[in-house]
């Protein structure tokens, strides 16, 4: 199970690693391809990260329950614990404020938006891949 839960918490921290790069990309574009982008970018992820970021966090909690790995995996399920909070308090709620706006009407303080879900992301990264290391060196 500790390997399968490897697996899954590389693919996860993998995901947000390229989301992270891209988002840094991204904020060179003007608001209307920005939202285009970003309303596309939902589109996609939305329906399958919720379902993938769930059965990942489950395989990792039932991996812990492994004497000889519990305390590091336990770790690693608290950093994914804190990635799937951020998810859910700041960035769906902003995905789905996202998904209100048009090219050409959107609050004057997008930019500010898009910043607040950038930030929060590179968090949610930096412990998507803590986890996937605290996991990884607990095969051996």
């Amino acid at each position: 199970m500790l390997t399968l839960s490897v697996f899954l918490e590389g693919v996860l921290a993998g995901v947000f690693l390229c989301s992270a790069m891209v988002e840094q990309a991204e904020r060179a574009l003007p608001a209307p391809e920005w939202i285009a982008y970003k309303q596309a970018k939902e589109r996609l992820f939305g329906p399958v990260m919720p379902a993938f970021f769930g059965v990942t966090l489950v395989v990792a909690i039932i991996a812990g329950l492994v004497p000889h790995v519990r305390m590091g995996q336990g770790a690693s399920v608290l950093l994914l614990a804190i990635a799937l909070a951020i998810t859910v308090v700041v960035h769906l709620p902003l995905n789905k404020e996202f998904q209100t706006w048009s090219a050409r009407s959107f609050p004057a303080h997008w930019s500010d938006r898009r910043s607040r879900w950038r930030n929060w992301n590179w968090l949610r990264c930096v412990c998507a891949v803590g986890a996937f290391a605290v996991s990884l060196s607990l095969i051996g």
